[in-house]
């Protein structure tokens, strides 16, 4: 008759429900677009991802996710952001 053990932190039910509690706060915050783009940016490879980018595939929203999730992974212009770079004047004189 003893008391029911309380879960663990790290068991994967309790991780699924924090996941999806994270999903929801962000999709309250956010809009279930901006998340639902935010989780196909997620499903691509590092390459894929800088391909989309290059072939101006993905949204702003993406782009920002992107830079704060993996900023390793993003490429830069003479330490600028290659995205933001991208929509400059001189960006597109040089092209």
């Amino acid at each position: 008759m003893g008391a029911k053990p309380t879960p663990r932190p790290e068991s994967p039910r309790i991780k699924r429900q924090i996941k999806k509690a994270q999903r929801a706060r962000r999709e309250q915050m956010l809009g279930e677009k901006a998340v639902a783009q935010e989780a196909q940016l997620e499903a691509m490879s590092p390459h894929a991802r800088e391909a989309a980018m290059w072939d101006g595939r993905l949204s702003l929203n993406q782009l920002a996710y992107w830079t704060r999730r993996y900023p390793a992974e993003v490429p830069k212009i003479n330490g600028e952001w290659a995205w933001i770079v991208m929509t400059t004047p001189e960006y597109e004189r040089e092209r």
